[in-house]
């Protein structure tokens, strides 16, 4: 679901309309836990009813594939089979628990592998660790949101790769995420638009 880059502990950038800063922090054994937090120009709402939505994450971002579907479905508490897919290495496929959680001003979406991995098949290569989640919120300039990950891809991946390769990743779902919003964003306000008279 990433992809991967080695960057300074606090990096600050700035990326289109979206203010970031990326923190990698404390490795935890083998895993790095990395938090990207930016404000965006997009609907904090909007961006939320997408991320909680597994098979709105799917459209949107090109490191999952469009196979990934729910396997069974309650209102905040979801099992979802994701496929993660790589040009890098061979794709993993892996059953994750999905909750939501939170308040209209700090709402949360979080996932992990779920310890039950029936409904997918036997013979794939399932994330080392896959665990993390989106914070969202309302700010002045829109949307206030964090993506918080530890992932380590499994298999025989060199250590250097998975470095490289995560922190590219974590920016490009959080970039991916918010263009898909801003897409559906002007999707929907050109839908309301009054119908000019011919």
């Amino acid at each position: 679901m990433l992809g991967l880059f080695a960057f300074s502990p606090a990096l600050q950038a700035r990326e289109n309309d979206r203010d970031c800063s990326l923190i990698r922090e404390a490795p935890e054994g083998l895993t790095v836990p990395i938090r990207l937090t930016c404000t965006a120009n997009v609907s904090s709402e909007l961006l939320f009813e997408l991320v909680r939505d597994p098979l709105h994450q799917a459209k949107a971002l090109s490191s999952l594939g469009e196979r990934t579907r729910m396997l069974n479905a309650e209102s905040d508490h979801h099992r979802v089979l994701q496929f993660h897919e790589s040009r890098l290495i061979a794709d993993r496929e892996v059953v994750v628990e999905w909750r939501v959680t939170g308040t209209p001003e700090a709402r949360k979406v979080a996932w992990r592998i779920d310890e039950d991995q029936s409904g997918s098949s036997t013979n794939k290569i399932i994330p080392g660790q896959h665990e993390g989640h989106w914070l969202i919120g309302p700010d002045p300039r829109g949307t206030k949101l964090t993506y918080y990950v530890k992932y380590l891809p499994g298999g025989h991946v060199p250590d250097r790769m998975v470095k490289r390769f995560i922190a590219k990743g974590v920016r490009r779902v959080v970039a991916e995420m918010v263009d898909y919003t801003r897409r559906i964003q002007r999707a929907r306000s050109k839908s309301q638009l009054p119908k000019t008279s011919e």
